[in-house]
């Protein structure tokens, strides 16, 4: 947050109006803006942040990779939840199916996180482990013709 009594951010950043949000990387290049703040979206593009590697080289959230790109999950290692973030980026932006499914070490399936058709973007979902042992488990995710694997770490 800033306060701009001067104008001086509304010049260097073009804010056009209250409230905007301006995410910049540690270099002072931004990788988001927008009118107004939606506490999803930031959340989305923070993580993603903290996920990735050579920000600098990144113009937007959107320029990352064709096709499916896990983001991480955060934390890691977590108790009793964690949040597994992924991009998906067809050329035409049309919905695919995506299937995200948890494993435990032994390579049993324990649950499906997601099941359905997604557009392209940048998503999250939410494991909560509680039911579950400390311990390591896996993630697979599948959209796009493209199978993808996380590492998982439970702390009690």
């Amino acid at each position: 947050m800033v306060r701009d009594t001067a104008g001086n951010v509304f010049k260097a950043y073009g804010v056009r109006g209250f409230p905007s949000s301006v995410i910049a990387d540690r270099n002072g290049q931004i990788v988001h803006e927008e009118e107004g703040f939606d506490i999803d979206v930031f959340i989305q593009v923070i993580d993603s942040l903290l996920m990735l590697t050579g920000i600098k080289e990144m113009k937007g959230p959107t320029d990352i990779l064709q096709g499916l790109t896990i983001l991480g999950n955060y934390p890691n290692p977590f108790n009793p939840s964690t949040r597994i973030v992924f991009k998906l980026n067809t050329s035409d932006k049309s919905s695919v199916p995506v299937h995200l499914s948890l494993f435990n070490i032994l390579g049993q399936q324990l649950e499906t996180l997601i099941a359905r058709e997604m557009v392209s973007g940048i998503h999250s979902v939410t494991w909560n482990a509680s039911g579950y042992s400390a311990g390591t488990y896996f993630y697979r995710i599948q959209a796009v013709g493209q199978e993808k694997f996380g590492k998982l770490i439970y702390r009690k």
